[in-house]
């Protein structure tokens, strides 16, 4: 535990150092209690906004992640990162501290939607799981984390595991939870 707990602080600390993103996956075989969990929040590098959970939104945007808040985190950009997914002290899993559910990416959906990030599992399986690096990508279909820049209105900063490349829409950065306790 305490080598996981370690190998996880080097790991973050190099993500964090790097403007990457902190995640954490989980497999649904790794009980949530037994995860090194954190409390945080995520900001796109790309346009400085803090990511939110969407609450009031309904239909398939419902729990919709978006880089949308200026100024200071509230209660809606708030989350946890647990660590040590599939005992894999590089995978994290993010949980919606705003409604208590597990991030997943839409892998479902097709179009402009596929692979949005939603606050709406659970438990954790590989829609739900992480690899963290020097940015943030799904276990499932390998794809980078970015925040959709280009949209327009409500769907400005929706966040989308879906990039081939790692570029600008893909740098977040973390309020660099204490990974030593």
């Amino acid at each position: 535990m305490r080598l996981r707990r370690g190998l996880a602080h080097l790991l973050a600390v190099t993500v964090v150092m790097s403007g990457g993103v902190v995640g954490v996956v989980a497999g649904t075989a790794t009980p949530a209690h037994a995860l090194n969990c954190y409390d945080g929040w995520l900001r796109s590098d790309a346009n400085g906004r803090y990511v939110s959970t969407e609450l009031n939104y309904t239909g398939v945007d419902k729990y919709m992640l978006r880089a949308r808040r200026t100024g200071s985190p509230g209660a809606w950009e708030q989350y946890e990162f647990c660590w040590g997914v599939n005992n894999n002290p590089a995978q994290v899993a993010i949980r919606s501290k705003a409604n208590f559910l597990w991030v997943s990416a839409e892998l479902g959906y097709g179009g402009g939607r596929y692979g949005m990030l939603r606050a709406r599992a659970t438990s954790i399986g590989p829609w739900e799981t992480f690899n963290a690096g020097y940015g943030l990508r799904n276990i499932k279909n390998w794809r980078w984390v970015t925040a959709e820049l280009g949209y327009g209105g409500g769907l400005y900063g929706m966040l989308r595991a879906r990039g081939d490349h790692y570029g600008p829409w893909e740098h977040f950065s973390n309020s660099g939870p204490s990974l030593t306790g």
